[in-house]
């Protein structure tokens, strides 16, 4: 005989648990993700075209965890949504946008530190400028935005609150279900997914290949040119390719960090009997919208600079001058 007393109160702890924990993340994401907007407004050093995928993201994970509560809401009901069903709906239309255009704005910044750290000087202007990044940003959101309206379009799939996981996302009790999901697991995430696999395996290559080139007469020669009254121009060259692997070695961290918050949930959808993890691989994958922010913060010295002088209560005047 099952206690129905000791799985209620199980059950009650568990809802309680996931509420808070949605809870820090959407507080922590929101200011999070809102700090870095506007670091970018406010600072001119941060308006290039790799921030510009940056703030897209930065943008995505705002509006996600700005709907997070709604999944309070929806774990915290026993039963029944009790609010309009519109609310649920537009609430799993912004969380589908959002994730989609995550994905796609890390493989954005991927492309554009693959050509930035491996092309020549002279072709990066022609790769990557502000048309292409505009162009980027649109097929980005017309990509997220059509795969979030695909279910009201096609009807394969109820938008809305699902019964099954007690959240607001898509009904998962159907056999549109695993259309839709396939869709995701199959079209739309292995693109975004690969992509940022290629480029960063192609930039890790390359670094390696050019570390093998340094033999000792080129050491020798790059003495000789820094004893040269011209040595200024070869060390500026050094030392930008060497920002500019670094710059790209700190981004790396911010995909690798999504894709390992993401693994589990992913591996939950797929693998059979894992119907009572899902809800926390879920929470795990949405830490995400609170995590890019702390890395922006302490691996990229220009956001580290331009958001401790925001929050700096010692220097009042600081904003005022952080785009200097």
């Amino acid at each position: 005989m099952v206690d129905n007393t000791s799985t209620d109160h199980y059950d009650f702890l568990a809802h309680v648990f996931q509420s808070c924990f949605i809870a820090v993340i959407s507080i922590a994401g929101s200011i999070g993700n809102a700090l870095v907007l506007v670091a970018m407004c406010t600072s001119s050093k941060l308006r290039n075209c790799t921030n510009a995928f940056i703030g897209n993201l930065a943008i995505a994970d705002f509006f996600n965890c700005l709907v997070l509560p709604m999944n309070i809401v929806a774990i915290v009901s026993v039963d029944l949504w009790p609010l309009h069903d519109g609310v649920c709906m537009m609430s799993s239309l912004v969380l589908i946008t959002c994730t989609v255009s995550s994905f796609y704005s890390l493989a954005s910044v991927a492309y554009v530190r693959y050509i930035i750290v491996t092309k020549p000087s002279a072709k990066i202007p022609t790769l990557v400028n502000n048309n292409i990044a505009a162009i980027f940003v649109t097929c980005n959101w017309i990509v997220s935005l059509t795969t979030a309206f695909l279910p009201i379009i096609s009807g394969i799939v109820q938008l809305g609150y699902d019964s099954k996981y007690h959240i607001c996302l898509w009904d998962t009790t159907g056999h549109g279900h695993v259309i839709y999901s396939g869709i995701f697991a199959m079209i739309i995430i292995p693109i975004p997914l690969g992509s940022m696999a290629y480029f960063y395996i192609a930039i890790y290559l390359f670094i390696k290949k050019e570390a093998k080139k340094i033999t000792p007469t080129m050491q020798a020669s790059t003495l000789q040119l820094q004893s040269c009254s011209q040595n200024s121009v070869p060390a500026s060259i050094v030392n930008l390719r060497k920002r500019n692997i670094d710059v790209t070695k700190n981004l790396f961290i911010v995909v690798l960090a999504f894709v390992i918050c993401a693994i589990p949930h992913s591996l939950a959808i797929i693998i059979p009997n894992t119907t009572d993890i899902i809800p926390y691989t879920a929470i795990v994958f949405n830490c995400t919208s609170c995590i890019n922010p702390l890395i922006y913060a302490r691996k990229l010295p220009e956001y580290r600079r331009v958001i401790s002088r925001m929050c700096s209560l010692s220097n009042p005047d600081a904003v005022h001058d952080i785009s200097q």
